[in-house]
Parts: structure tokens; C-alpha cells; sequence
């Protein structure tokens, strides 16, 4: 910074590529909102399952029109309490990639391409303008792949293929 920054001032509001709520707190799944996450004290329930709730039916039908379709499927949220904290990240890179339609990602193809085999970011500038929203952005975080044991390569892509079989 190249001023001070005082004690609970804001620097900077931020809109995520994609939310989930957390899974210490999955009691909330039958009075928050699945997509906007906020309480609500008359959910809405989801048309096929019984594990999460909307706050509208604006809520209901983006949701299901994008993510929660194969979050249904794949009853997601029966799976948080048997396999523990550890696939939240796995089921938040889900819903990263589920939330779009398949025709963004055919349609940027070459641009996550370029990502594929990286260790390390391709820019790092200092003047680089970081913008939350952008999947290009996302892609471009350090993955430190390089230092992750082989028994969790293995175990990332055995998660991969079960996540491809929806």
C-alpha cells in the first residue's frame, strides 16, 4: 500500500467466480439460500432433491439452469459429511466449472489451453490489473503442483474422473 490502511477500512469489494457455503455450517443448507446464500425463513426446496433450499424461485432456476443440476446428480451434499473439510476445494472447482454453460469453455478453448502444463503464472507483473471475475485470471494462480505429494496426483485425478462421469 502507499498509504496506511486504517483498522476495518474497506480497500476493495469483490465479486467471486463462483460460492459455496461452507461446510463446517451445512445445517444452514435447509435455511440459507443455496445460490445467493443469504437466510431465508421461507425456503424454497430444490424440484429433485431434498439437501438444499432457495430464498426465491429466481434463485431455484438459476441455479439449476447451471450448477446444481450436476450438484444434484451428484448428491453433493450427501458427500461433504462422508469425505470431511478436504473436497471443499475439490467441489468448489466444480462449481467453478459447472456454473458456466459448455459453450463458454469450447468457445475459449485456446485460452485455458495455454494453462494446461504451467508450474508457475505467466504474468506476475506488478501492474498487472487483477480481475476476480475472469476465468483467465483464476487459471493464472500459482497451482504448486510441483509440490504436492504423488499420492494426492493420484488421488486429484481419481476425483477428476469421478466428477467427468456426470
Amino acid at each position: 500500500a502507499n498509504r496506511d490502511i486504517a483498522v476495518g477500512e474497506i480497500i476493495s469489494i469483490n465479486e467471486p467466480i463462483c460460492t459455496l457455503l461452507c461446510p463446517e455450517q451445512l445445517d444452514k443448507l435447509q435455511n440459507h439460500c443455496l445460490h445467493c446464500h443469504v437466510f431465508t425463513k421461507a425456503p424454497i426446496p430444490c424440484e429433485t432433491c431434498c439437501a438444499v433450499v432457495f430464498c426465491s424461485k429466481e434463485c431455484r432456476r438459476q441455479a439449476c439452469q447451471s450448477y446444481h443440476k450436476y450438484e444434484c446428480d451428484m448428491r453433493l451434499y450427501e458427500l461433504i459429511p462422508l469425505e470431511g473439510k478436504e473436497m471443499f476445494g475439490y467441489f468448489l472447482a466444480l462449481r467453478a466449472v459447472t456454473q458456466k454453460p459448455l459453450k463458454y469453455f469450447l468457445d475459449h478453448k485456446e485460452m485455458f489451453e495455454v494453462f494446461i502444463d504451467l508450474d508457475e503464472p505467466l504474468n506476475t507483473a506488478k501492474d498487472m490489473i487483477y480481475l476476480d471475475e475472469d476465468y483467465k485470471t483464476m487459471m493464472n494462480l500459482t497451482t504448486h503442483v510441483n509440490d504436492m505429494p504423488e499420492c494426492l496426483t493420484l488421488k486429484n485425478a481419481v476425483i477428476s474422473v469421478f466428477f467427468l462421469r456426470f
